[in-house]
C-alpha cells in the first residue's frame, strides 16, 4: 500500500541525524560498489580485448613463424 505524502513527512521527521547518517553511508557505499563493479567488469573486457588481439604474435613468438 502507498504511503501518503504526510505520511512518509512524518516518518521522516523521527529520523535522527545519526539516523539519516547511517541511511547516506549505506547508500554511498552502495553506490561506490556499484561503481567499483562496473570499472572491473570495464577492465576486464579491455584485458580480454588485447588478449584477444595479442594472441597470435604471442603464439608465433613462442613457436616461431
Amino acid at each position: 500500500m502507498d504511503k501518503s505524502q504526510s505520511e512518509l513527512d512524518e516518518s521522516i521527521s523521527v529520523l535522527t541525524v545519526a539516523d539519516l547518517e547511517a541511511i547516506i553511508v549505506k547508500i554511498v557505499q552502495k553506490v561506490l560498489k556499484q561503481e567499483i563493479d562496473k570499472q572491473e567488469r570495464k577492465d576486464l573486457q579491455e584485458v580480454e580485448t588485447v588478449q584477444a588481439n595479442h594472441a597470435p604474435k604471442a603464439f608465433l613468438e613462442t613457436f616461431g613463424t
